[in-house]
This record gives structure tokens, sequence and C-alpha cells, in this order.
């Protein structure tokens, strides 16, 4: 036995246990952070997709059996990365499409651990049992997040989450932070384990051929599966997201008409019709009690309710949509080949957003897929996009087609998941515990595919370049040296992770000495923030440059010296702000802010703020240089 073989299943053991502990992203809360339910489940996430790569990549080069099937999902995956990467090379700022902001840990960084996670789970997850146990995995987390989210409506709080604040109360998020997210996050997981119960009592299972233990086992399970549902639905009413609840409503409309129009079985189809027909009478229902709902009406039964009864075009949420897609559109006619770059909308949002827009809220997403794909990818990474969920609608065509019986039951409801989620996509943003469900249940779709789609074949020059490869001599030395490389990067990830949660951590520590009055230590804080992590510092800048101009006054008044310091650092750090992100506006609007202030007491300053005012007018003509909508300052 050689020490491939030696190493193999510990190898899959490691793999397969970094798997198994990635399905707690959406638990994941580092309340010693800046943006403590996204950034700590971005790191926490990343991290693991990192030493599962590095193992997965080892085990796949001494063993073909691991390595990825050849996918046309798979393939539309990696090209919209590749898109996004060259985006990000002529777009705006190269820095913030790569890392994104810790707001949103986004970027071209995040993407690429997405996909690597897509490699992984294809190639190590095979077998119909297999995606079954880790889906269930799944679903038992889902039980926890609805759990938390429902024991926070009862004023019940978990010591190990302390009392997780609720910054849309009475809508509810609970360890998601976001209501937005707990709904659309805990709506894939109901209709999973709708699709579980489902594919049980079809005989998916062995129904009626077991006894015993096994009897009670498989209603265990079912108990399970009807436990998550409810909790599930219970914890979505209280997220009130009208976008969830579209995804939902798609998702529930595509397994009735897959099964209506596609379903085996006569009897299987007429019920499907039957929930067809139901579906649209519920929603002619519920547009009929809209209408007849007065603003005095006492017909509130929960949050989701509670705001669809409330909603019209002048409601917030609405209309900050519908300014956002306006603005999106209008930015992807300037720059329509390859767009503004990955996560920079908001720069593109400054410079287009029209009159209507001015009263709104500052967006740094379009909330619609396509709109965001269009203005910052353009056109290439818009047909990238469309192109992967066209494939993706094709399997779920074919798997509908092909299975039967209880076979088709978990592919069905997978492909009505992910066409819940394209439409929900259409109004809402992804955090990382939603973009977690989504490559799962992409990764189950590439299995399903192997099995209704003809295998992918090289033709052409790849086809002769991979021939070509194999005579290649020296092959072992080759991928002893690729493994190695991959290896090395991931190890690097691993450390850009830990200096990630370090800055985030100083900058949190940097608001809270600036809330609590302590403008010295706030000042250092911010400072360690700025250096940790170089990539993401102008998330600090940004706010150390307003906070220094809110006290600017005071320092220059009662220590000279020290604000002569910070005055020198700020103007370094404001060159390589600009330098990084020359267009990003907000950026203007605090220098341009602080340079004001500072000028006060130092006139040589004022010429820098007129040139920061002058700069802001071209890139966010709609506002005013010192008056931006922004949000209050964390120590106000």
């Amino acid at each position: 036995m050689g020490l491939a073989d030696k190493l193999r299943p510990w190898l899959l053991w490691g793999v397969r246990t970094g798997l198994g502990l990635l399905l707690l992203t959406p638990l994941v809360v580092t309340t010693e952070t800046v943006f403590p339910y996204v950034v700590g489940k971005a790191v926490y996430a990343r991290s693991l997709i990192e030493i599962v790569f590095a193992l997965w990549v080892v085990l796949a080069l001494t063993t073909p059996a691991y390595r990825p099937p050849r996918s046309r999902l798979l393939l539309l995956l990696g090209g919209g990365l590749l898109v996004a990467l060259l985006a990000a090379a002529f777009g705006v700022s190269w820095q913030r499409s790569l890392w994104s902001n810790y707001e949103r840990m986004g970027g071209v960084i995040d993407m690429a651990h997405w996909f690597a996670l897509a490699l992984v789970l294809t190639a190590v997850v095979r077998s119909p049992r297999q995606w079954r146990v880790l889906l269930n995995g799944n679903l038992a987390v889902a039980f926890a997040v609805a759990l938390l989210v429902v024991l926070s409506s009862l004023d019940i709080h978990p010591p190990f989450y302390g009392d997780l604040v609720e910054r849309d109360y009475p809508r509810r998020a609970a360890s998601l932070g976001n209501a937005t997210y707990q709904g659309a996050y805990i709506w894939i997981n109901m209709m999973l384990a709708l699709g579980f119960l489902a594919w049980s009592f079809s005989g998916g299972d062995g129904a009626g051929r077991k006894r015993g233990t096994a009897l009670a086992l498989r209603w265990g399970k079912r108990f399970f599966w009807a436990a998550t549902v409810v909790l599930a639905f219970w914890s979505f009413n209280m997220s009130g997201s009208y976008g969830a609840l579209t995804g939902l409503v798609a998702a529930v409309a595509g397994v009735c008409l897959i099964y209506a129009v596609l379903g085996q079985a006569a009897e299987v189809r007429r019920l499907a019709r039957i929930g067809t027909g139901a579906l649209v009478g519920a929603i002619f229902a519920l547009g009929a009690l809209f209408l007849s709902v007065t603003d005095n009406a006492e017909i509130y039964y929960n949050a989701l309710m509670e705001r669809l009864l409330q909603m019209d075009l002048e409601d917030p949420s609405v209309r900050t949509r519908l300014v956002s897609w306006q603005t999106g559109f209008q930015a992807f006619t300037e720059r329509p080949l390859l767009g503004w770059g990955p996560d920079n909308y908001g720069v593109a949002f400054g410079r287009h957003v029209g009159e209507a827009g001015v009263s709104v809220d500052i967006h740094d997403r379009a909330h619609n897929d396509l709109i965001e794909r269009a203005a910052t990818e353009g056109f290439l990474g818009l047909l990238a996009h469309v192109a992967l969920w066209a494939a993706t609608f094709f399997v779920i065509w074919r798997a509908a087609r092909r299975f039967t019986g209880s076979a088709s039951v978990l592919p069905v409801f997978v492909g009505a998941v992910l066409i819940g989620e394209f439409v929900q996509g259409l109004s809402l943003i992804d955090s990382p515990a939603n973009t977690l469900q989504y490559i799962l249940l992409l990764a189950f779709l590439v299995a399903v595919e192997g099995q209704v789609c003809p295998p992918v074949r090289w033709r052409g020059w790849p086809g002769r370049a991979a021939t070509m490869l194999k005579g290649v001599p020296g092959r072992r030395a080759v991928r002893a040296a690729a493994g190695a490389l991959a290896v090395a990067v991931c190890a690097g990830g691993l450390v850009a992770n830990m200096q990630i949660h370090a800055s985030a951590r100083a900058l949190s520590d940097a608001l809270a000495e600036a809330a609590a009055g302590n403008p010295t230590s706030a000042l250092a804080a911010f400072e360690q923030a700025m250096g940790d992590f170089p990539p993401l510092a102008n998330g600090a800048r940004h706010l150390y440059f307003a906070f220094l101009g809110d006290y600017w006054i005071s320092l220059r008044a009662l220590e000279p010296d020290a604000a002569a310091r910070e005055l020198q650092r700020a103007d370094a750090e404001a060159a390589t702000a600009v330098q990084v992100e020359p267009e990003n506006w907000r950026i203007g609007h605090a220098l341009a802010r602080l340079y004001r202030v500072v000028a006060q007491t130092e006139p040589g300053y004022a010429g820098a703020a007129q040139r920061h005012a002058a700069r802001l007018a071209e890139l966010a003509p709609r506002w005013s240089a010192y008056d931006l909508p922004l949000e209050k300052a964390p120590w106000q």
C-alpha cells in the first residue's frame, strides 16, 4: 500500500468533516467585530473552504475518482468567475472588486471561494445517500436558526448568543442579523424539508418494506422534517420579507407546475394541478384582502402580513428598489461591456441616481441580480449569469422528465427551490448563509445533471490540449507543484482571514471607544483597523475621516501636537484611500467635510476641502458636497 492509499481515508474524512462544519455558517455570530452577522460568517466559511479545498486538492491529484465531473453547470459557474475577474480588472476599483467591504464581504475573492466549494462538493459527495445526509445536516442547522428566531420572539436568549439585537424589530432575524436574510434563508429549508417528507411518503425511504426499529427511525425522520417545516414557517412569518415571499411562492408554483406538466403518474398530475389552482386562488384572496383593508383595520397577524397589507409604491422598501433599478440600468448604458467592476455598484449609484433618489437611502447594491450584473460586470457578466441560470432550468426540466416515482421528488423540489432563488434574487441581495444554500443546491443539481444529460466532451482545441497534457513527461512533478501551490494559497487565505478578523475587531473597538467618549483610544483603534488588513482598510478610513472631522476642533485646542500628528496620518491615509478607490464618492465626502473643519484652524487646508468638494460634485452630482443623507454616526 502506497502513501497515497494510506492518506486517502484521512483526507476524505477531513474533507467531509470540514463540509459538515461549514453547514454551521448561519449560526456564526462574532459580537466582537464590526458587522458581526456578516464578517464572522464570511471568515468562518472562507477558512473552512480553504482547509477543505487544500485537503481535496491533494486527494484529487492522487485519486482520479475524486475529481469533479465534466459538468456544464460547473463550467458556466467558473466562466462567470472569470468574467467577474475581467470586469474587476477594467472596473473603477480593482481592490474593491476583489475584496468588497466589511458590510458585504463579497467581491471576486468571495466568488472564488464559493466556486472552490462547488468543485469539492461535486467531487466528493457523489451518491444519493451522501447527498441526503448532507442536506439533512443543513436542515438541522436551519431548524436551529428557526428555533433561535422563535425563542427571540418569546424573549428567550440562549446564553452563548446573549441578547441578539433585532435591527428590524418587530421583524426577527436572530443569528442572520437581517430579517430579509432570515426570510430568504429559512423558506429554502422549509421547502427542502417538505421535499424530504414527500420523498418519504412516496416510498423513497423504503416505506412499506421495513418493520421494527427501522419503522421507528423512519417516523422519527418524518417528525424531524415536519417539525422543521412548522418551525421554519413560524419564523418565516416573522421575517416580514416581500422578496422572500416571492421566492417561496415561485418555489411552490415550481413544484406544482413541474408535476402538473411533466408528472409521470396521472394521480400526481391531478394533485399538482389542484395545488396550482389552490396557489392561484390564495394569491387572488390575498390581493382581495389587500384591496379591502383600510389603514386602521386591525387584521395584522404577524410581521409578514402587516407589511404586505401596508405595502404601496411609497413604501420605503419598494421606493428605494425602484430607484436603485432605474439607476442600475442607467449605469449599464454608460459602461455596457464590462460594467463598473464587481462590488462597485455604489459608485454607479452616486453617479447616476436621479432626482427621485435624492431622498432615499444610499445603495451599494441594486437589489436585483440581473441589474447588478449588468451594472457591475456589463453585458458579458449578464450573459454569463443568464447562461448559468438557463442551464440550471434545462437540467431541472430534464430531471423532471427522466425521473419517475420517488426518484423524482428531491430533484424536483431542489429545482423548484432554485427557481424560487432566481425569483427572489430579482429584489434581494445575498448573504454568506444564502450563498451557501445556493452552492449546496447547485452542486446537488450537478450530480443530477450527470444522470439526465449527456456527458461533456472536449472537442476541438480543448480536446487536443487535454490529449497533449496527458503525454507530457514529468506529470507527477507538475501535479506535486500544483498541489503545493494550492496548499500555499489556502494557507495564505487563512492568514488573511485572521487579519480580516483582527481588523474588523479593531474597527468595532474604535466605534465603541468613540461612542463612549474616549477619542484617544478610538483614534488608536482606528489606526490598528486601517493597518491590520490594507485591502479592506477603506471602510475604516471612511469612518476615521468622519470621526476626526467631528473631533478635530477639540483635539486641536487641547492637544495641538497630537492633532498635528493625527493630521499627518489623515493626509497619508487620504492619499491611499483615493488611490485605491478613486471614484468612491463617500470617501470624497468624508474628506471634504474633514478638511473643511480642519481649515478653520489650518487655513492652508481650504484648498484641499474645495478640491474634494469639486471632485465630489462630479462623482455624485445630485447631492451637496457637505450634506449627503448619511446615517447617524455610531458615536453621535
